[in-house]
């Protein structure tokens, strides 16, 4: 009886891990590919990063999409933009960053996160989803949110020639100048900052307050398309908006109505402007 129980628990187990969805998701390709999501943690220097992939059923490789999040945000931001790209032939990976929540699923503590802790995050994690028989490392698209816009910025400019186009949504890519703005000097920032009630390290803005955006964007000469809404509190669509048309190979779209996180019509949106964006 307990030999049964214990398979019976396994399968639960399984069914809960690996999900395959039925041909009634959303997609964008001429039909749905179906396709299943299913836990795919990953370990870097020894230190556990919890992720989703989201496969394309058939035979690979297929074109790939690594998906950042934001500030305390986590992979599931990702989800439904995810779901509707694999089902049209994408493969998907979300993750949490190492400190990047309060959730704990990847390791790492908040206070010892920072854009360029996230960066070599996103960095080892691109080179090990590149090397999975999965992907098609010649279409391989890094996309970003919020504080993991900046992130990818970041990774794409060290890696141009392995990234094949970068996709952002509200994009922090601000964060550098306010920081400077906020704090003349390293010595002017708290020895216990907080960000949004969530505590992080003094790390967190010395390692911006050198960055240069725009050095960072005209290092990467590949396309790059930004969508933000027009009614963002949090990061200023007109101030990222500007920084953007200073560069010739990005693309801005306004979200209208569309705030710091994106209705379920916006992510559906957003699914759409990525689909055109990595198939041009």
């Amino acid at each position: 009886m307990k030999q049964v129980f214990c398979v019976l628990l396994a399968l639960v187990l399984v069914a809960a891990s690996l999900t395959a969805f039925a041909e009634d998701t959303l997609y964008f390709s001429e039909q749905p590919f179906g396709f299943t999501a299913a836990e795919y943690p990953l370990e870097l220097e020894g230190r556990k990063v919890y992720g989703v992939l989201y496969l394309p059923e058939g035979d690979g490789p297929f074109p790939t999409i690594i998906f950042s999040h934001g500030f305390n945000g986590s992979e599931g931001s990702w989800a439904h933009v995810a779901k509707i790209l694999a089902n049209s032939g994408f493969a998907c990976y979300a993750f949490d960053f190492r400190g990047g929540n309060t959730l704990k699923r990847s390791s790492g503590k908040t206070t010892e996160m920072s854009a360029l802790t996230e960066k070599a995050d996103l960095t080892e994690v691109m080179h090990l989803i590149q090397r999975e028989a999965f992907c098609d490392p010649s279409r391989l698209y890094l996309a970003g949110e919020s504080l993991g816009g900046l992130v990818t910025v970041l990774t794409a400019a060290e890696f141009p020639e392995e990234v094949a186009g970068v996709f952002l949504i509200y994009p922090a890519l601000t964060v550098p100048e306010t920081t400077r703005q906020q704090y003349a000097s390293e010595d002017d920032i708290p020895a216990r900052p907080r960000f949004s009630g969530v505590a992080i390290g003094k790390q967190f803005y010395t390692d911006v307050m050198d960055i240069d955006i725009n050095q960072a964007l005209d290092a990467y000469p590949g396309s790059i398309l930004i969508l933000h809404g027009d009614a963002d509190a949090l990061v200023s669509m007109e101030a990222v908006q500007e920084i953007a048309a200073w560069h010739a190979q990005c693309a801005f779209v306004i979200m209208p109505g569309e705030g710091h996180g994106f209705t379920p019509e916006g992510k559906t949106e957003t699914a759409k402007q990525l689909y055109q964006f990595c198939t041009k």
